[in-house]
């Protein structure tokens, strides 16, 4: 049975909990380009991922380097409220944006 998705503020509310899942697959599977990228970049203090969704990539970066700090910008509260439940939080801030 399809899910109703229904309209707010704007954009969809989309099942957050589905939303999150299929972002996780997708990230697991580009993972190894995300490390290609990584390792072609000249990184030094700071990073910001923009549209970091549920912090995936935000953690994956962070977990990369660890003299590096990482800010997650996403425009989905319920995202940023994900994210900032991951691990590495110390190295990681979410701002709703």
């Amino acid at each position: 049975m399809k899910q109703e998705r229904t309209k707010i503020d704007g954009s969809f509310d989309f099942s957050i909990n589905n939303d999150i899942q299929e972002l996780e697959k997708i990230i697991s599977f580009e993972k190894e380009n995300i490390y290609t990228v990584l390792n072609c970049a000249s990184m030094q203090g700071k990073i910001l991922d923009l549209g970091c969704g549920p912090g995936s990539t935000t953690e994956i970066i962070a977990n990369y380097d660890p003299c590096i700090q990482v800010t997650g910008v996403d425009r989905e509260p319920r995202f940023i409220e994900y994210a900032k439940n991951r691990k590495n939080f110390q190295k990681t801030q979410y701002i709703v944006g």
